[in-house]
């Protein structure tokens, strides 16, 4: 529910990369500084992964198409705005793969990675189908997603 205002996004675009409820970035840190501390990782090391996975997560939601022929060299390392896309799609099945946000080894090692023709990436439809009205998207409602989103309706 806190991250449907991240999906709730019906044209992707870097901006997607930094569109979150703020109790999700409360509950990350919650979660990984106890794990960074105990695993007692440098600080240059943290921040090479911070600024790392800041880098790819705003061109993984890039609205671009790269050639063919680029993107499937680029994704054997790193998550592309066409692989990405496909976690933002409407259709369930989409949504529910492709999870990656720096690599997509995990997606291809746990069977979650999904394709979809090069040609059908501009056409499919984004964000959460309960949520494609323009109202849907202001503030207010965005902050009170976490509290009334059904994931059952969507």
């Amino acid at each position: 529910r806190i991250h449907a205002v991240h999906h709730a996004d019906t044209e992707m675009d870097v901006t997607t990369s930094h569109r979150h409820h703020p109790f999700e970035a409360v509950l990350v840190a919650l979660l990984t500084l106890p794990v960074t501390l105990l695993l007692g990782a440098p600080l240059v090391a943290l921040l090479i992964y911070i600024h790392l996975r800041i880098a790819i997560s705003l061109f993984s939601h890039a609205n671009i198409l790269l050639p063919r022929w680029l993107d499937g060299v680029l994704r054997l390392v790193i998550v592309t705005p066409d692989f990405h896309r496909l976690h933002h799609a409407s259709e369930q099945r989409f949504t529910d793969s492709n999870y990656g946000t720096i690599t997509p080894w995990f997606d291809y090692l746990f069977g979650s990675a999904s394709h979809l023709p090069f040609e059908q990436q501009k056409n499919i439809e984004l964000g959460l189908r309960a949520l494609r009205l323009p109202e849907d998207n202001h503030m207010d409602r965005l902050l009170a997603l976490p509290f009334t989103y059904d994931s059952g309706r969507a």
